[in-house]
């Protein structure tokens, strides 16, 4: 299944690019007779992959780069994925992790990737190749995309069920770090109050709820409450054990005598 997952998905970026295409091509003919503006060549397209693949655009313009890179700059992944070989997370990867190289050094990693078995590895180790990869093949680039990264910060807010929103954010680490701390410095609820220090995943122990000194009469008051209940209630076992106990403690066994109309030999 997840081999055909991965086709499934490999052949959707196929289709992706040769809409593409096809639609580069009919505005191309559009600004040729002047019916468009040439500055306008290649818009809306990531717009109706959106709409036919039920997303936001910005989605579908981000599924779009990823099908034109494996199209172009990366035939080894994306042929690795159409054979199901890997799944669309590591080809994903794949492209944003080399997405500061030109498409010769894409290339010599794509090659380097898919000859030193991309395919035999976890994500999280095959995440890790490539970007050790990428680093190697442009270091200069490599710091160059961190730095440049920083103009794409942004916050974010959507709804959430139950009258909730969700709060998201994508920011430096050091920023990303302040905003948490302050965020839970404000929390009001006592189970999740951050402890002032340098770890900022340390809550407060919860409260333990009051327990009031063992009562040395408790026992009796349960043993006379005990006693107290209708005789019906009671067990016959228990009550003949108490009667037994308390024949003890009077320091006498004698039975006491009951009036027999119909055994007068008992009275003797």
């Amino acid at each position: 299944m997840e081999q055909i997952r991965s086709a499934l998905a490999a052949a959707q970026h196929a289709e992706m690019v040769a809409f593409g295409r096809h639609q580069v091509e009919q505005q191309i003919a559009l600004v040729e007779n002047g019916r468009l503006d040439p500055v306008a060549l290649g818009r809306g397209i990531a717009e109706q992959i959106a709409l036919a693949c039920r997303v936001s655009p910005l989605h579908g313009s981000h599924r779009l780069g990823i099908a034109r890179a494996l199209d172009s700059d990366l035939p080894g992944v994306g042929a690795l994925l159409a054979a199901g070989r890997i799944s669309e997370p590591i080809a994903e990867i794949m492209v944003s992790q080399t997405s500061h190289l030109d498409p010769e050094l894409r290339r010599l990693v794509d090659r380097q990737l898919t000859e030193g078995g991309l395919d035999e590895l976890s994500l999280r180790r095959a995440e890790s190749l490539i970007s050790r990869c990428a680093y190697d093949a442009d270091r200069a680039g490599y710091l160059t995309r961190g730095r440049t990264a920083r103009k794409d910060r942004r916050v974010g807010l959507r709804p959430a069920p139950d009258t909730m929103s969700v709060l998201s954010g994508f920011l430096p680490v050091e920023q990303g770090v302040a905003c948490l701390a302050a965020l839970r410095a404000h929390d009001h609820h006592p189970r999740r109050r951050a402890v002032p220090g340098p770890v900022l995943r340390r809550r407060d122990p919860a409260p333990r709820p009051h327990r009031p000194p063992p009562n040395r009469r408790s026992h009796q008051f349960r043993q006379r409450a005990w006693d107290l209940r209708p005789r019906e209630l009671r067990p016959r076992d228990a009550r003949l054990a108490r009667r037994a106990h308390r024949r003890r403690a009077r320091g006498t066994t004698t039975h006491r005598t009951h009036h027999h109309p119909h055994r007068p030999h008992l009275h003797q």
